[in-house]
């Protein structure tokens, strides 16, 4: 069951909001290069983002959540840094609510630019449902980001009916092919077909492609195979603790 309005509100207030950190690996160096940040809400037990987003974004508390996983994002990139650790980049989920607050572009670079990061350590990414309610100024505000440095991805590629027009209308840097075409291509040739289309269409379109949900060896190995240049999902690791993470560092 998703979570009240109120109760998410009292743990934004109350700091009762963590992050776990999905790690994204290199295929081609097998080098950890990069986490994805994940949202959790913290009682009794830890409930993923998902089943309380839509409550978030109901009752516009969408644009707090996402300044409070902002900051914490580069809190925590700072005290890598300051660790001697090397360099990751962050991948940050943006809402549709986020794109649309007055002054997020502006308060975003502000940010960076207080904790000193390089904002091409980042990338944002962006699922088909944020482009329902295109206008020329969420285009504008796109094409900022893009200007800042930021890397746009497009995340769960293939799962829509207008993915291929906005790849087409946006200036994405990285793909990310969904995990339910992952799970399904050693047995599914339709489904093996698909990745191995959507690697050649990032790559000659200049982006970089990614897998998500990579759960086995053989889907490691197949994907390797086409040319995916980034995987994560359990084959490597589930989302950690920043502590894990850094352990991950230390040895990768």
């Amino acid at each position: 069951m998703s979570p009240t309005p109120q109760k998410l509100e009292s743990a934004l207030e109350n700091g009762a909001l963590t992050l776990r950190f999905q790690p994204w690996i290199n295929l081609w160096t097998d080098e950890l290069i990069g986490v994805e940040a994940l949202v959790r809400l913290a009682d009794e037990s830890e409930l993923p983002a998902e089943s309380f987003l839509p409550t978030s974004g109901a009752h516009r508390l969408m644009p707090r959540l996402g300044r409070w996983v902002l900051e914490a994002c580069c809190r925590q990139m700072v005290a890598w840094d300051e660790a001697g650790l090397k360099a990751l980049k962050m991948a940050v989920n943006i809402s549709l609510a986020e794109l649309e607050e007055p002054g997020w572009i502006e308060g975003v670079g502000a940010l960076m630019d207080r904790y000193g990061l390089s904002p091409n350590r980042f990338e944002f990414e962006f699922s088909e449902r944020v482009f329902r309610h295109e206008t020329p100024a969420f285009a504008k505000r796109l094409e900022a980001l893009y200007t800042m440095g930021v890397t746009l991805v497009m995340d769960d590629f293939g799962t829509g009916c207008s993915s291929l027009g906005l790849l087409k209308r946006y200036r994405f840097g990285k793909l990310k092919i969904d995990g339910s075409f992952i799970h399904g291509m050693r047995e599914d040739e339709v489904d093996r077909a698909i990745v191995r289309a959507s690697v050649g269409l990032a790559h000659t379109m200049g982006m970089r492609v990614a897998a998500e949900e990579v759960e086995t060896l053989s889907q490691r190995t197949e994907l390797s195979l086409m040319g995916c240049d980034e995987i994560a999902g359990n084959v490597y690791a589930p989302p950690l603790e920043a502590e894990k993470i850094q352990q991950m560092l230390r040895t990768f």
